[in-house]
């Protein structure tokens, strides 16, 4: 939130459509906060970099003009230069360690830098694992990204980085992306699969590769954000936001086994694939799918078997609710995994192996 004295009315930007995961997000904080300041805060939201790229709606916020804007740290470094660490590639193992590094006292330390900028952190939260898309080839290893022209955020380490690797790099707002992909101005993009398709990337790109960057979002307006917001803001009780931040990460992990197996996300056995004739391909399919099921079969049985221990234990912060429907999460999604590993035999076109870098 910038600088500026609070006002009844205050107005947000954020760069992606009203019906992506973002604009779901930050539709329900504005919701939360009318309600629980009894209408004094109104939110007038902007969709889809209505008011300019990133960049643009940071600069009215640190200038007072705009009460919040919903970021990528893409842009950050150019107003705080101290947060162009969070850009480099691969930099955490995975979501639970960049949740960990930045709710923690290196987080803490890095918020404190943004306030001497004229700008103040309400929260971190991820905005998705980043993969790449290009209109060219399949990218398969590192070389093949040689000559590719890339657009890349509008940060020096992100350009750096990708340069090192044979991309010729191209700054750009993320507005201006789905233009320049579809007239050929550049061929290659990087984005977490749930903004690929909100900004429906797919209708100008063929191909995608699971490369597994990690993307931070500053100004989260989603259960963690509504977390803090009512802790610190509102000083009201958030212990049953914390529970279903923790039920829905459960669910979500292990729901998306099904959709990955359907995808063979999960398995890397691409360039023997590509190489074996109709048969060996339908070997080594069976051969993926039995492994699978397996695994499966085995997170069901003792998916279900945790399900029903938890069925007398009390859930701290929801009140008659047990965890069995934390643990219900296993055998659920072992279930849908199953459909997808059968759905793959029957149809073995629509699996699409994928060697991530």
């Amino acid at each position: 939130m910038g600088s500026a004295a609070a006002q009844s009315v205050m107005r947000i930007n954020m760069s992606i459509a009203k019906d992506s995961h973002q604009g779901v997000a930050i539709d329900q904080f504005a919701k939360e906060v009318n309600e629980r300041t009894g209408g004094r805060y109104k939110f007038e939201i902007f969709y889809a970099g209505s008011l300019g790229g990133e960049r643009e709606s940071i600069e009215p916020v640190q200038l007072g003009t705009q009460a919040l804007t919903f970021s990528s740290t893409g842009p950050v470094p150019n107003f705080v230069p101290e947060a162009r660490i969070l850009d480099i590639p691969f930099l955490f193992r995975d979501k639970a360690h960049a949740r960990a590094v930045l709710d923690g006292p290196i987080g803490q330390d890095m918020s404190k830098e943004f306030e001497s900028k004229g700008l103040k952190v309400l929260a971190w939260c991820d905005n998705g694992i980043r993969h790449m898309t290009n209109s060219k080839r399949d990218v398969n290893v590192p070389d093949d990204l040689k000559g590719l022209k890339m657009r890349t955020l509008e940060n020096p380490v992100h350009v750096a980085a990708f340069k090192s690797l044979g991309i010729v790099p191209t700054p750009m707002a993320f507005p201006e992306v789905f233009t320049a992909l579809q007239q050929g101005t550049v061929d290659v993009q990087e984005n977490p699969l749930s903004v690929i398709m909100a900004a429906k990337f797919d209708q100008v790109q063929k191909h995608v590769s699971l490369v597994g960057a990690c993307a931070m979002l500053v100004i989260a307006a989603s259960l963690g954000l509504f977390q803090v917001f009512m802790r610190f803001v509102l000083e009201a009780p958030a212990e049953w936001t914390e529970v279903l931040i923790r039920f829905s990460l459960v669910w979500m992990v292990f729901l998306g086994i099904a959709p990955a197996l359907r995808q063979g996300a999960m398995v890397s056995v691409d360039m023997a694939w590509r190489r074996s004739g109709p048969a060996g391909r339908r070997i080594l399919n069976a051969i993926a799918a039995l492994a699978a099921l397996t695994l499966v079969g085995i997170i069901i049985w003792w998916g279900w078997d945790y399900a029903n221990r938890g069925s007398v234990q009390s859930v701290i912060g929801l009140e008659g609710v047990t965890m069995f429907w934390a643990y219900l999460a296993l055998p659920v999604g072992g279930v849908f995994s199953v459909f997808s590993t059968v759905g793959n035999l029957l149809d073995p076109q629509g699996l699409e192996l994928e060697t991530a870098l």
